[in-house]
């Protein structure tokens, strides 16, 4: 090896020890596979969740198809904020949806709620993914859609988050028909990106997307709400979009 070469290779080894750590300590996330829906209180599989705080992550079920997860220290510790998307796991017809989370002390709890195909609360896997304001790396946004019968408007700033520093508008066209603008987070000529949506709230409600559009200024995700017999409604629901 050149002495040049052992230069280089040093000068790489130095700014990634500079640099990865603090990347990592920007990423305030944390993911899970809920895989033991019975349990009263359980620590999931450490192979399949993450908690960038390195704090414990813990489940617990209040009743049926009703959990809390904690991911400890990824909390705002005074700011709230944040986003949260889960995913029922398995090969039924079983929906999960976030009711509710609390992000503003030490830790980020998340509730979530699972259903039957008809409606009714039922045990059952899911996955899970929070994120904190200022997190998620690249280009993405997030947003908590609070207003579900308004025809035009800006959420929560304090749940929403645009990595390109635009608005946040989201536009209702008809019963449970959402368009969620992340204002100058397109890619110009270049189309792409990936976009995840729940349903928000105590009911049994299911949002999905329709499809997006990511080329031009902006990103544009089409979001469709439905009951649990499949007809239009208007419902809150959290979405995130990324590249």
């Amino acid at each position: 090896m050149t002495f040049r070469n052992f230069t280089v290779r040093l000068l790489f080894a130095v700014l990634a020890a500079l640099v990865l750590p603090a990347l990592a300590s920007a990423q305030k996330s944390g993911y899970v596979w809920a895989d033991n829906p019975v349990s009263g209180s359980y620590t999931p599989s450490t192979t399949y969740s993450f908690n960038s705080s390195a704090g414990a992550i813990t489940i617990t079920r209040s009743g049926v198809g009703a959990y809390a997860v904690k991911f400890s220290g990824l909390g705002g510790n005074g700011s709230a904020g944040g986003n949260v998307l889960v995913t029922a796991y398995g090969g039924g017809s079983e929906t999960c949806k976030v009711v509710s989370w609390d992000s503003g002390g030490a830790d980020f709890i998340a509730n979530v709620r699972c259903f039957t195909d008809t409606g009714s609360p039922v045990d059952t896997r899911y996955a899970a993914r929070v994120v904190m304001t200022g997190a998620a790396f690249r280009r993405n946004g997030y947003a908590w859609a609070d207003n579900p019968a308004s025809a035009s408007y800006t959420p929560s700033t304090t749940y929403s988050f645009n990595s390109s520093g635009g608005a946040i508008t989201i536009n209702r066209s008809e019963v449970g028909a959402y368009a969620v603008l992340f204002s100058g987070l397109g890619g110009g000529a270049s189309s792409g990106g990936n976009v995840q949506v729940t349903a928000y709230g105590g009911g049994s409600e299911t949002c999905k997307v329709t499809n997006w559009s990511s080329a031009g200024a902006n990103f544009v995700a089409n979001v469709r709400c439905f009951t649990s017999t499949g007809s239009p409604v208007d419902t809150r629901y959290s979405i995130n979009v990324a590249w």
